[in-house]
């Protein structure tokens, strides 16, 4: 009878609260949407612990696309209220259009599953690029770390505009959309291979939102989430954190770039807890960072190399992230205000 207007029928309950349960029911239906008439499902190409990533392709236009599958079923407490969170901030950030976060294209949610559709990358996340680099050190600059680095603090920026501590960042979570022309159409190959020569045009995607919450402003949280090696002293010694742990992992990620290892993964988790909060960060002289110079913005650039100059903004990027205390180290808005000004300084 929905589709004849001129067909009527009347439906009697015993109780309002009856009643309200039929038409909650009834509406629930009438948006049913069937996801196996909108994509193929391809493959699977991840897994997690909260669920899996199947590449998948969308039937209107072909256009590929991540989609990440939860089950529901078997979830503890715990399990689904990141699942709630994951869903909240999903719907928040459909309406986001940022270069340097995932777009998050669209949302099903049954009975017993939740599917997270994603924009898909096909190059790699940080860590796998960051490895494929190692071979052709041509490519991997000074300019270019300090481009993907900027490049988080921006997308890292947009997040904490909209309230959404993201507790999860590391080099997994951070992908790079490198273009090709038949990136898409040849990932399915195994003989795929990215072409790094553009990755001067890269652009960093934050994903993976399973672990973030909104966070008020002055708002503090004690859940004890993130990836040891990422974890910022203050969630090691379970103190009450906010926004700022997300820097500390952005320090990390870049160090990861800088160095190719991360500063604290050596020992068993123990000792690992206890250099993150009592160690200093293991700084060493490189080809990306030749010279302890923390940026002196009195310096006067005629006196200057310009390579002494970007490697002294790279070592203050790393040290402003890394400050072990929560109450001196810098906001996401004081990095991106600094080091954007300082980049664009670069003679």
């Amino acid at each position: 009878f929905l589709h004849n207007l001129e067909m009527k029928k009347d439906f009697y309950t015993d109780k309002i609260e009856q009643a309200n349960k039929f038409f909650s029911k009834f509406n629930r239906n009438k948006m049913y949407r069937d996801m196996k008439r909108e994509y193929y499902f391809k493959a699977k190409v991840g897994e997690g612990k909260f669920g899996q990533v199947i590449l998948a392709e969308r039937l209107s236009d072909r256009k590929l696309l991540a989609i990440k599958a939860v089950q529901k079923g078997t979830q503890s407490i715990e399990e689904y209220k990141i699942n709630r969170w994951e869903a909240d901030i999903f719907r928040m950030l459909q309406n986001v259009n940022h270069p340097n976060i995932i777009k998050c294209v669209d949302f099903y949610e049954y009975e017993f599953q939740i599917f997270f559709v994603y924009e898909f990358i096909a190059s790699g996340d940080l860590r796998k690029i960051s490895k494929e680099l190692k071979l052709f050190p041509q490519y991997y600059t000074i300019n270019t770390i300090l481009k993907l680095s900027m490049q988080m603090i921006e997308g890292m920026k947009e997040l904490h505009r909209f309230g959404v501590i993201h507790r999860d960042i590391k080099t997994t979570n951070m992908m790079v959309d490198i273009e090709t022309s038949s990136e898409q159409n040849n990932f399915l190959n195994s003989g795929f291979e990215t072409d790094l020569s553009n990755i001067g045009s890269g652009k960093i995607k934050i994903i993976d939102f399973g672990l973030s919450r909104v966070l008020g402003k002055y708002e503090y949280s004690n859940d004890p989430y993130g990836s040891l090696c990422f974890k910022a002293p203050e969630l090691i010694e379970h103190l009450p954190y906010d926004f700022k742990v997300d820097i500390w992992a952005i320090g990390v990620t870049i160090y990861y770039l800088v160095y190719k290892e991360l500063p604290y993964e050596k020992g068993t988790k123990e000792e690992i807890k206890y250099n993150i909060v009592h160690e200093n960060v293991p700084f060493h002289r490189n080809s990306f960072i030749n010279n302890f110079n923390y940026y002196d913005e009195t310096v006067k650039l005629d006196n200057i190399n310009t390579n002494e100059l970007k490697s002294s903004i790279l070592f203050s990027l790393l040290r402003d992230c890394l400050e072990k205390n929560p109450e001196i180290r810098l906001s996401i808005e004081q990095l991106s205000d600094k080091y954007t000004n300082l980049i664009k300084s670069i003679p």
